[in-house]
């Protein structure tokens, strides 16, 4: 049996009306070549850590065109599979006026999909798509675009480790083909990189007293910079980023190794949250998704703690600009929780910063972390910025609410809102954005046998 050249991948990643890029990792250091109609266009893998990697850049695509690709590795054809039974992988690029599709979900766990792993799993939602999509099913739109909100992977040690979570989460030939014909964009959350992941400065040091934790946040980043994170960004935004412009610029014969840099990265955007962005938007024609790193980017600081950090705050409202009709703001944590589980959250997050006295401090933050009670509606900090943001939509009174994607069983709760009164508005009152949040787990992380308490919508 031949061995393909290709690890993973293609994943189609970022894709605009005229451009693509679509990512892989492959066997060894090799270059990779994208046919697409009478067009190529190829990369050189990059090295990190033994592993070896490709962004290919494809561009000057006619708007709203359904284009059929296939990939070569090292001059040998690579995809599609040989004997495969899904269709072609095609580049669909946006057209103007096209109602926005999207599927999203988080919360993934790899595991086989026979009658044990579904009976303790569920069925794997999104591979159930994939295969209703390949059946060619007439009544079904083929989605825009599928938004991974976290957990894509559950946390380990070493690159190694990460690199080979990363396989088993993405191999199976189903999802595999699903991921190399819809555009995908993606944001960690804490399993990424290690249960509660910055749930509090007592956490955070905490960890960073263990012999283990420097290299797991050092693997965690690295990982997810390489196998998530770059395929986010348009052509401007990695034009913008130093580790990209690196590999860009490399014209050597040898293939560029950033193991070395890519640790110095991870490194430093752990001790210096703000030194690197996460956070990333997209455009769909006149909607704008905006996708909110809520993790790295967090004030820890118990007299000042936040989801987010004053800097980061500040970045989604200087993206809703622009005219866009509707705007979608994508985080890994629900922005609206049922009423008791809000209250309670509430009370925990009062007690945590001694409103009890310092006894009942320890015990709140150990309930925090426990009962993993870090959401953004009962974060006083966090809900006053976000409670601004679709306010100032240049068309408010337009903003859609999100819905579930029809392949992920999920909920949608949309809040009662005051009218928006402006400062100087005496007697008249404008409509606000309208607002919903809803929430998608892909039917694969275990639910446990009974609900939390006071999960009941209120």
């Amino acid at each position: 049996m031949t061995t393909s050249p290709l690890v993973l991948g293609p994943m189609l990643r970022y894709v605009d009306d005229v451009s693509a890029s679509i990512w892989c990792e492959t066997r060894e250091s090799a270059t990779v070549v994208v046919n697409a109609g009478n067009r190529s266009w190829a990369a050189r893998t990059f090295a990190v850590h033994g592993h070896h990697y490709a962004l290919v850049e494809v561009n000057g695509l006619a708007p709203g065109t359904v284009t059929p690709y296939t990939v070569q590795v090292a001059g040998a054809d690579a995809w599609p599979a040989a004997g495969t039974v899904f269709p072609a992988s095609v580049i669909a690029t946006l057209r103007e006026g096209r109602p926005l599709r999207m599927s999203f979900g988080s919360c993934r766990t790899s595991v086989p999909h026979d009658e044990g792993g579904n009976r303790k799993h569920g069925v794997d939602a999104l591979r159930a798509y994939a295969l209703q999509m390949a059946s060619n099913d007439s009544s079904l739109s083929w989605p825009d675009l599928v938004l991974f909100l976290g957990d894509q992977v559950h946390a380990d040690l070493t690159y190694e480790e990460y690199a080979h979570l990363y396989n088993l989460a993405w191999s199976d030939e189903a999802n595999r083909w699903l991921l190399s014909t819809v555009p995908t964009a993606m944001i960690f959350d804490d399993h990424d990189v290690r249960d509660d992941w910055n749930a509090s400065l007592s956490w955070k040091r905490a960890m960073e007293e263990t012999f283990w934790w420097h290299g797991r946040i050092v693997a965690g980043l690295a990982s997810y910079w390489v196998y998530q994170h770059l395929g986010n960004l348009s052509p401007r935004q990695r034009a913008d980023d130093a580790i990209w412009r690196r590999i860009a610029a490399h014209e050597g014969e040898a293939e560029l190794d950033l193991s070395s840099v890519l640790d110095e990265f991870a490194e430093r955007c752990d001790r210096e949250p703000t030194s690197y962005r996460w956070s990333f938007c997209r455009d769909f024609g006149d909607v704008r998704l905006i996708v909110v790193d809520s993790r790295a980017a967090r004030e820890l600081a118990p007299e000042r703690r936040a989801l987010l950090d004053e800097e980061e705050t500040a970045w989604p409202d200087s993206r809703m600009r622009g005219g866009f009709r509707h705007l979608l703001i994508g985080t890994s944590l629900p922005f609206l929780l049922p009423t008791g589980l809000h209250h309670m959250e509430s009370w925990n997050e009062a007690i945590s910063e001694g409103a009890w006295g310092r006894v009942v401090a320890g015990v709140g933050e150990r309930l925090r972390q426990a009962l993993d009670l870090e959401h953004w509606g009962p974060s006083r900090r966090a809900s006053a910025g976000w409670r601004r943001w679709p306010r100032k939509s240049p068309t408010a009174n337009e903003a859609a609410p999100r819905r579930p994607s029809p392949s992920s069983p999920g909920t949608c709760t949309t809040p009662t809102l005051p009218r928006c009164r402006g400062r100087r508005e005496a007697a008249s009152s404008r409509p606000c954005a309208r607002r919903s949040a809803t929430r998608c787990p892909w039917p694969c992380d275990p639910s446990p046998p009974c609900s939390p308490m006071g999960s009941q919508p209120g």
